[in-house]
């Protein structure tokens, strides 16, 4: 009875660990074929993001410098006109992944969201586009391909210099006038119910941006700090 007993044990923890065995071998094999693929994913999302925050026509060509890492160089006729870097900021939820490119006052040229898993509804809108189509066109009409609200009223502001975030409505909705008042102010507008999420973003953009400009001497050395001035910080996303 015991013999019996121990032999269907043995069977039962060998087909256990067969099970194992195979399956562990199906994940590694699984992970081989698509690591590439989504390696060559965030290739190219890398790519549009750097199109995306510098100039036209101007070429891109990868550098590093101690103390900052990895960032490009941007020229024209060889003249070195801006610069652009990758930054990873803490969200609400998330690790929200984007590329900044700068001049080389530390003027900021573009920004790019390449990657986040904010609150949907929410931090997600940092990659939200208003289309201009309306009902009932915009249930044929092709939606214009045009950049997230969220990054394009950075496009002038300087980072270099303090930032405050305006919490008096949504760049998008604003007319052109009160756009040009957040400019002036170097202010940026707060995604509504997204305080963290908008904080996070534009402290370490902040931040990352006085470093390399002051290691590259581009402009009079400044400290690196979170130059963020906002009136408190909501406890949702």
């Amino acid at each position: 009875m015991n013999y019996k007993m121990n032999k269907e044990s043995i069977k039962i923890v060998l087909t256990l660990v067969g099970f194992v065995f195979f399956a562990a071998l199906a994940i590694a094999f699984t992970n081989e074929k698509t690591y590439e693929t989504i390696k060559q994913r965030e290739r190219e999302a890398q790519a549009y993001s750097l199109k995306i925050v510098l100039s036209d026509g101007s070429e891109k060509k990868e550098d590093s410098i101690a103390g900052f890492g990895k960032f490009y160089r941007e020229t024209v006729g060889g003249k070195t006109i801006g610069y652009a870097f990758m930054g990873e900021a803490k969200g609400y939820s998330s690790k929200i992944k984007f590329f900044c490119g700068i001049d080389t006052e530390g003027r900021i040229k573009g920004l790019s969201i390449i990657s986040q898993n904010e609150t949907p509804g929410l931090g997600t809108r940092v990659i939200e586009t208003i289309s201009n189509a309306r009902f009932p066109l915009g249930l044929v009409q092709k939606q214009e391909e045009t950049e997230p609200w969220f990054c394009t009223q950075y496009k002038g502001i300087s980072a270099v210099d303090r930032i405050s975030l305006n919490k008096g409505g949504e760049w998008h909705a604003l007319s052109q006038e009160a756009r040009d008042r957040l400019l002036r102010n170097n202010q940026i507008t707060v995604i509504t119910g997204s305080t963290i999420t908008t904080a996070a973003i534009t402290s370490e953009l902040s931040a990352r941006a006085k470093l390399l400009v002051s290691l590259l001497g581009t402009t009079s050395p400044t400290t690196v700090e979170q130059a963020i001035n906002y009136e408190g910080e909501d406890a949702d996303d």
